[in-house]
């Protein structure tokens, strides 16, 4: 299954581990945002390829997996799956449940029919994800 991880460019180590621990299952990576890297200071051409690349990974992807706490890229990334849900699985994973919680933190699209919410560490997030 190709796979897609939304995250802050400060959680790279867990989405290396998540990505390595998905390869190991012999899942996909459909956009490897540690090898591409963060484009924000690249030239205006190398920005609209990525954000291009980006759009058509997550339309692609068959698992979304939105890493909590989201930012704005990641919230807009969020979206792109939520349109493009057909035969999509749709994770939204914090391993505190802050986000999940009635407040200023909380977003509504982590309460839509298609997302799946899921509180844990790594290792129960990874276990979890064995079993689909």
């Amino acid at each position: 299954m190709r796979y897609f991880i939304s995250a802050a460019y400060s959680n790279h180590g867990v989405v290396k581990a998540l990505s390595y621990a998905l390869s190991k299952m012999g899942h996909v990576n459909a956009y490897d945002m540690l090898t591409y890297g963060d484009v924000r200071e690249q030239p205006e051409e190398k920005i609209t390829e990525s954000a291009f690349n980006l759009v058509q990974s997550i339309r692609d992807a068959e698992l979304f997996i939105h890493v909590c706490p989201e930012t704005h890229t990641t919230a807009t990334e969020l979206g792109i799956a939520l349109a493009s849900r057909a035969g999509k699985r749709i994770i939204v994973w914090s391993t505190t449940g802050r986000e999940f919680e009635q407040g200023s933190v909380v977003s509504a699209y982590y309460f839509h029919p298609s997302v799946i919410r899921f509180t844990g560490d790594l290792e129960q997030f990874v276990k979890h994800l064995e079993s689909i």
